[in-house]
């Protein structure tokens, strides 16, 4: 982790300003847990969209509505995916944090499991599950969005940052 930190602050602003503006790029990066103070926020910030991930728990709602304050305060263009529907409605937790909800992932330890043990190597099995094919629709679906907030960049380039909303294991 010291070494990613350290990366990232030297990298800064400039390193992000320049992924942001190349041309044909596409770029889907992991920003871990996200606060303004974050050496990670000059990507957020200069991401066409940047996806808060959180299941609708109580917990996790609790530590998101503040999140979200934070980041668009720090110049953030917000996003929801939800992992699960429930105990509450992920429309409602969307609502609630005052951003819009882009889908919500399915509960499927089996198929998280055997993609974090392979990658993406998972074979077929994982290919056809309901959470592989609900995260490649939900990736086209982020990546024409980030697009559209970036009409100058086209399809072709759309910078996305991906964040946890909510202290504790990732979702």
């Amino acid at each position: 982790p010291d070494q990613v930190v350290g990366a990232l602050t030297r990298w800064g602003d400039r390193g992000a300003a320049e992924l942001a503006a190349a041309e044909g790029v596409r770029a889907f990066v992991d920003c871990g847990r996200l606060t303004a103070a974050s050496p990670a926020l000059t990507l957020a910030r200069r991401a066409a969209l940047t996806v808060l991930v959180c299941r609708p728990r109580l917990d996790e709602v609790n530590a998101l509505v503040p999140a979200v304050a934070e980041l668009t305060a720090a110049g953030c263009t917000l996003g929801l995916v939800c992992v699960g529907s429930e105990p509450y409605l992920p429309a409602e937790i969307a609502n609630a944090a005052g951003i819009p909800l882009l889908g919500v992932l399915p509960v499927d330890p089996r198929a998280a499991a055997v993609f974090d043990r392979d990658g993406l190597d998972s074979g077929r099995p994982f290919r056809r599950s309901a959470l592989a094919q609900t995260a490649a629709e939900l990736t086209e679906y982020v990546r024409s969005r980030a697009a559209e907030i970036l009409p100058g960049a086209g399809a072709g380039a759309a910078a996305v940052a991906v964040a946890d909303a909510a202290p504790g294991p990732p979702p």
